[in-house]
């Protein structure tokens, strides 16, 4: 059986600014037609007998020494927004909950915390010490624990399981969540409480009071789903570690990090799986949270590299007060093959025909370049199918997953390709090569490989066909070169048009 908790900010755009003390009643104002009028007010304001609506000066002849601010709705939703996510140290599964509260299912999560009662206990002091307001409902439903939040008047209130129908029972209407006008015309009709409504014939209540209140009612019995859209992506793996008080040393930090790292690999394990995004966050002691994200460029569950690559990240962030939660998720998984590592060079696994050590070498040079530099400044190249040396790669991010394509087994290929082939001269001494020039260089030939016939796709009309040869210099130096093929034709070598267009090293 699912279960849920809502959480009521009572007074949250009171709670979320500085007031000038704990004793001075506070409160916030906007302004409306006919003048400005309380916004929002703290418990002292409350106390007091001020409330939300008054106008400002009727609030002051009532408390003369009341303190006020603007109000900021716009940056209450963005703290909210902010608590939401910190609240995900307790669940994956967590949302903003109409304009005042926050929602979480904690279905299969609450044994890590040492039950129901001592989870919501944690969370209340929590709470209390960043000097927030709240109510805690618990139950199978989101409706029952959005009214057990709201109207049990006390700050934890747990309903047992399959008892949610009973508990609304003596509740008033409004515990449904319907609107004012639905809530008055039940009222005049003296359909005060839920328990009023549960034996009524639902025709007559939907054709009175519309659709929405049968919908309310059947989601208090389960009935109809209310799911929950998390703020953010729900990782199938993640690990957690908490403290009673907060860590401060970045040693301890990167010890805890490397703990999770391990835990993580061994569920990417179980499952054949490896991640390609990560995600690291630090609860903070004062309600902040720091997310640090990183990919892979190849599915990876090596504890050590994750680790390293955490470690370009760790120093920078700023700690606060301490961290007493993180959280270790792999957001992003795909397929990983188990794997072992050899005993050759890297050089040696690929002369071998079994690469897998050289390419897992690879794979975590560029995701230590992309943490380091940035992943969109990091490129690699693909194949494409062309024979046209210009256009048989592609550039694409060195993040992107691979593709299932293999370079093609043709002849050696330079290392290094000029975007733009380059005339050059060579010099004969009769029938074969002795000596290059291109731009400021010159030098002997000692070899001259070839030709490679290279002709473009029958339907690119406009390129010719072009003959490769490799040209290594007496320097110890190899080029690709070619000769036009516009002078080709019967001519003998010396009469043709040459062009310098890669390197080999």
């Amino acid at each position: 059986m699912k279960r849920f908790i809502a959480i009521w900010l009572a007074r949250w755009p009171t709670d979320c600014r500085r007031r000038p003390s704990a004793d001075t009643p506070f409160a916030l104002t906007c302004e409306e037609s006919g003048g400005i009028r309380l916004y929002s007010v703290d418990a002292a304001a409350a106390m007091l007998g001020l409330e939300a609506g008054m106008t400002l000066a009727n609030a002051r002849a009532m408390v003369p020494n009341l303190a006020v601010a603007p109000a900021t709705p716009e940056r209450d939703e963005d703290r909210r927004r902010m608590l939401a996510d910190w609240c995900g140290r307790f669940s994956p599964w967590c949302a903003l909950d109409d304009g005042d509260g926050i929602r979480l299912e904690i279905t299969g999560v609450a044994h890590l915390f040492g039950g129901e009662e001592k989870m919501l206990s944690l969370m209340l002091a929590k709470f209390q010490k960043m000097r927030i307001t709240a109510q805690f409902g618990l139950t199978d439903t989101p409706a029952v624990a959005w009214a057990a939040a709201r109207f049990a008047g006390q700050e934890i209130m747990i309903v047992p399981p399959g008892a949610g129908t009973a508990f609304m029972a003596d509740l008033p209407v409004r515990a449904l969540r319907l609107d004012e006008k639905t809530v008055a015309g039940l009222e005049k009709v003296g359909l005060r409480k839920v328990s009023d409504l549960y034996d009524l014939p639902r025709a007559p209540l939907e054709l009175r009071f519309g659709r929405q209140l049968l919908s309310r009612l059947d989601q208090v019995s389960g009935q109809e789903a209310e799911p929950i859209s998390p703020l953010r992506p729900a990782a199938a793996f993640r690990t957690r570690l908490s403290w009673p008080d907060p860590i401060g040393l970045l040693s301890d930090i990167e010890a805890a990090a490397d703990e999770l790292a391990v835990a993580l690999c061994r569920q990417l394990e179980r499952h054949g799986k490896g991640a390609r995004r990560l995600e690291l966050a630090l609860y903070r002691a004062d309600g902040e949270v720091i997310h640090i994200t990183f990919g892979t460029s190849a599915p990876s569950r090596d504890a050590r590299h994750m680790i390293r690559l955490l470690g370009e990240k760790l120093p920078d962030i700023d700690i606060g007060f301490g961290v007493d939660a993180m959280i270790f998720s792999a957001l992003e998984t795909a397929p990983q093959q188990m794997h072992q590592s050899g005993f050759v060079s890297m050089q040696k696994a690929e002369a071998s025909g079994s690469a897998a050590d050289g390419q897992q070498a690879f794979s975590q040079l560029v995701d230590r370049l992309a943490s380091r530099i940035g992943a969109g400044h990091v490129f690699r190249l693909v194949p494409f199918d062309s024979h046209d040396p210009e256009r048989a790669f592609a550039v694409v991010p060195a993040m992107t997953p691979p593709v299932n394509g293999r370079w093609p087994a043709r002849q050696p290929r330079p290392v290094r390709l000029l975007p733009v082939p380059e005339r050059m001269k060579m010099m004969f001494e009769g029938p074969r090569p002795a000596r290059y020039a291109w731009r400021q260089e010159e030098g002997g030939v000692s070899a001259l490989e070839g030709p490679e016939r290279i002709s473009p796709e029958w339907w690119r009309l406009a390129l010719e066909t072009r003959d490769y040869f490799r040209l290594e210099a007496a320097s110890g130096q190899r080029f690709w070169i070619f000769a036009a093929p516009s002078v080709r034709g019967a001519k003998p070598l010396r009469d043709q048009q040459w062009y310098m267009h890669g390197f080999f090293g």
